[in-house]
């Protein structure tokens, strides 16, 4: 009775073992599968930034706005992507109320709040990419370029009491400008 009770011990330790061995095996064979579509995955990324690069530098801003300290290759071409062609816009005010950067005005008889928040009634891409540009441009600008314009407004802002994302939002407005006026 008790070689019994042992040889069925025995057959269910060996049962989990093989269990956790075939386990084991689907594992690693998943964690192959999805390390190989991972770095299928970072090719494909990798190419579409590069044709992306190639069809906004046929853009003739693409070297006015490449040349912003801060703002690379990618940047550059994810700014020509959503804002297109810069010379469509009138004026610096509505290249920024079309990225959503514009501030909300509020009214109550005779009284107007100009100074709210931005109203992000526009192109929430724009307003990313501008942020990133911001971001780029004082984390850049602290260590290597002080005297640059951005990052001296972003001071301007902090030394105001405005928050780190009020001031790199301002950032982004005044970033605007200057490519508008470029």
């Amino acid at each position: 009775m008790a070689n019994v009770k042992n040889a069925k011990k025995k057959i269910i330790q060996i049962g989990i073992i093989i269990f956790v061995i075939v386990f084991v095996a689907i594992c690693v064979a998943i964690v192959q599968f999805s390390k190989h579509n991972l770095e299928e995955a970072k090719k494909q990324i990798n190419e579409l930034r590069e044709k992306m690069i190639e069809t906004a530098k046929q853009s003739p801003y693409y070297k006015i706005i490449n040349s912003f300290y801060g703002i690379g290759d990618i940047l550059t071409a994810e700014i020509l992507g959503e804002l297109g062609d810069i010379t469509r816009f009138d004026s610096p005010k509505e290249i920024i109320a079309f990225c959503g950067l514009d501030p909300t005005i509020k009214q109550s008889g005779k009284s107007i709040n100009v100074k709210g928040a931005i109203s992000k009634r526009g192109n929430k891409y724009a307003r990313y990419i501008l942020f990133n540009c911001s971001q780029m441009v004082v984390k850049l600008g602290a260590s290597n370029y002080p005297e640059h314009p951005v990052y001296i407004y972003y001071q301007n802002k902090k030394a105001e009491g405005k928050h780190y994302y009020e001031s790199l939002t301002a950032c982004s407005t005044k970033i605007l400008r200057m490519l508008y006026s470029m």
